[in-house]
């Protein structure tokens, strides 16, 4: 079975070479579910679209926490979502790297890495190249919202911490961090 990848802001499988050929087959990928209570795993795992690309990615997700369980499994829905809202960056692969979950954009090499994980300092994290702009524009574009681990890092300790269009703006901009244009802070 292929793997499950975006492209041009549609998801499809590996074996299609674009978005509208006949071979092309569309994942739906369910969002949010609202639940108050932290989910367990396995209703989690049967609730993320894309599949996870390898057992060694969801075991990354099977942390202890539960609250930083889902809150990850939320950042990772929203990495899928923001790229499939967002052509220009392409196929975006998950793999795993330092043991963490990681979002490249490999085949056109438009963006800085991704990864998601469980810090010293807080519950779960998005990470990102530490010598990249990207955390010092976030900061700067959104300030005071956020807890912040040096310039690699956006700090959580709930699930609810996770906000769409603020932490959405950064993984776009991370997606495309070689081919964007100068900072644009929303409105």
């Amino acid at each position: 079975m292929a793997k499950p990848s975006v492209n041009r802001g549609k998801i499809t499988s590996a074996n299609s070479t674009h978005p509208t050929s006949k071979t092309a087959k569309h994942i739906p990928v369910q969002s949010n579910t609202g639940h108050a209570e932290p989910l367990s795993q396995s209703d989690l795992v049967l609730a993320m679209k894309p599949a996870f690309a390898t057992p060694e990615i969801k075991a990354a997700f099977a942390v202890s926490d539960p609250l930083a369980r889902k809150g990850l499994l939320r950042l990772r829905q929203l990495i899928f979502d923001t790229a499939a809202e967002t052509p220009e960056a392409g196929r975006v692969e998950e793999a795993l790297r330092w043991g963490q979950p990681s979002y490249l954009t490999r085949e056109c090499k438009t963006g800085s890495t991704i990864r998601l994980g469980v810090p010293k300092g807080a519950r779960f994290a998005l990470f990102v190249h530490c010598q990249s702009r990207l955390i010092p524009e976030f900061a700067s574009a959104f300030p005071a919202w956020d807890r912040f681990d040096g310039t690699r890092a956006v700090l959580f300790d709930e699930p609810a911490e996770v906000e769409p269009i603020r932490h959405g703006w950064l993984i776009k901009r991370a997606l495309t961090y070689r081919i964007r244009p100068p900072l644009e802070t929303p409105v």
